[in-house]
């Protein structure tokens, strides 16, 4: 997935997963409101395409960065040619390292 004259924004396979399990949790209660939250997060993800320094850095591991949308944040990491989306997980929860270093 990558837009025009920006980097390439790459998924991991991992973080599609956590993508598609979050979805699936909300869409059991609010179908559209799982669909609406599936078009925003790709959305944001596709702006890092012109703008790869929007989110943050990750103050647990500086290497990263991380997006905030709603109470979920977006792991990624930023390469020459490329961004790449390591993780989407629920901002309550502690964080692990663990997270960017899955495998692809």
């Amino acid at each position: 997935m990558s837009t025009g004259k920006g980097k390439k924004v790459r998924w991991q396979e991992v973080a599609l997963n956590d993508l598609t399990q979050i979805v699936a949790g909300i869409a059991e209660r609010a179908p559209q409101a799982a669909e609406n939250f599936s078009e925003k997060v790709l959305a944001r993800v596709e702006a890092l395409a012109d703008s790869p320094y929007l989110g943050a850095v990750c103050p647990q591991f500086g290497k990263a960065r991380q997006l905030i949308h709603g109470n979920y944040i977006i792991y990624y990491t930023v390469h020459r040619q490329e961004v790449v989306i390591r993780a989407v997980v629920r901002g309550a929860r502690l964080f692990r390292s663990s997270w960017l270093r899955r495998e692809p």
